[in-house]
């Protein structure tokens, strides 16, 4: 282990790091002899390098050969499905909560997160370089904060947190729920003197994803899910997504699922529990409870790992999972996504067989 005091005696420049680098072989011993604990992930993207580009076609025989072969199919559903339905995600979430936030500090058209109405997200201004707008406006409150002789000690709290979080749709939505009105005493309509900051509120940030699923329908790539999942042999469905528009389309074809959502501090549901029906696993969470901070990032843990595992696995009560059964097919989840992206290469990994459909929009 290198301390802290030795590591202030070396003089490192770019590429000393490399020095010792050998070329190698891209063999399988090779591979498996990385041992960085991002190594097993490297291992896999290199043992792909060699395969030919595949194309539509490919993908679509290679589904119908696991088909005949009693294979099914375990979709990995993200937010880019759900976009389509009018529902948000990625820089759409940042865009909406920058614009939610400047509508705190707002005095002409002050918005107050405590009332639990959200801005419609049609009134989003439309905006070329979003980060520039962020900065010009962090800018402008910094401005304002050491000019201004009316601004009290807890708004000026309020303005240096907006400042950090706004860069993060995660850490501006836990700010909106953190922040609270403070106004004068009296009778009727009272001004407002001020804000402060408070605990955070669970049901402002539930309130939230209720507010951007409201009224929403499932779109034609829910459907054709729900029409195809006999045939596909779908009997788990995974998803990142808090709206219901999943569970919407299977009853339209009145197929019922169960539904099973991993919140917080809850661990992905037994293997036997979720089999035992067509089920949908959410994995974030569902409207309420949903996990919306920087939890996203977390890695998971070893029995999760071993639960999703289990989702694509023959299996018996008394005996450890062998083969896959089912193989993954990827819709609508952003390559930045960590904690899912995770869970995938680790059930490459146990299972050396199982392939991955990546469906992309072209």
């Amino acid at each position: 282990m290198l301390r802290y005091e030795e590591s202030l005696t070396l003089s490192l420049q770019a590429g000393d790091d490399a020095i010792g680098v050998e070329w190698l072989p891209m063999t399988e011993p090779n591979r498996r002899s990385l041992y960085a604990d991002h190594g097993k992930f490297v291992a896999l993207a290199l043992a792909h390098l060699e395969e030919e580009p595949v194309t539509a076609e490919f993908v679509i025989e290679a589904i119908k050969s696991d088909i005949d072969k009693g294979l099914g199919i375990v979709p990995v559903v993200g937010g880019g499905m759900s976009v389509p339905s009018g529902i948000p995600a990625g820089e759409d979430y940042r865009a909406y909560l920058f614009h939610c936030l400047t509508r705190v500090f707002d005095s002409d058209e002050r918005w107050d997160p405590g009332s639990f109405r959200w801005p419609q997200f049609s009134t989003v201004p439309t905006r070329d370089d979003l980060d520039s707008a962020m900065w010009e406006w962090a800018t402008e409150r910094i401005r304002e904060s050491k000019t201004s002789n009316d601004i009290d000690a807890g708004t000026s709290e309020t303005m240096l947190q907006a400042m950090g979080a706004v860069r993060d749709w995660r850490a501006t939505l836990d700010l909106l729920s953190r922040i609270e009105f403070v106004y004068e005493y009296g009778e009727g309509r009272r001004p407002l003197r001020g804000m402060r900051l408070k605990e955070s509120d669970p049901r402002i940030i539930d309130s939230f994803f209720v507010n951007l699923t409201k009224g929403k329908r499932p779109n034609t790539a829910h459907m054709l899910l729900a029409h195809l999942a006999d045939v596909l042999r779908v009997k788990v469905i995974l998803t990142t997504n808090f709206d219901e528009l999943i569970e919407s389309a299977f009853q339209r074809f009145d197929m019922p699922v169960a539904t099973f959502d991993v919140h917080y501090d809850a661990g992905f549901p037994d293997a036997r529990s979720v089999r035992a029906h067509r089920s949908v696993v959410k994995i974030n969470g569902g409207r309420y409870g949903l996990r919306a901070d920087f939890t996203l990032d977390k890695l998971p843990s070893p029995t999760d790992v071993a639960n999703f595992t289990a989702y694509l696995s023959l299996f018996a009560a008394d005996a450890p999972v062998q083969e896959h059964q089912r193989n993954l097919m990827v819709i609508g989840v952003s390559g930045r996504e960590r904690r899912t992206i995770a869970l995938m290469c680790e059930a490459l990994i146990r299972l050396p067989r199982l392939r991955v459909y990546w469906l992309c929009p072209s």
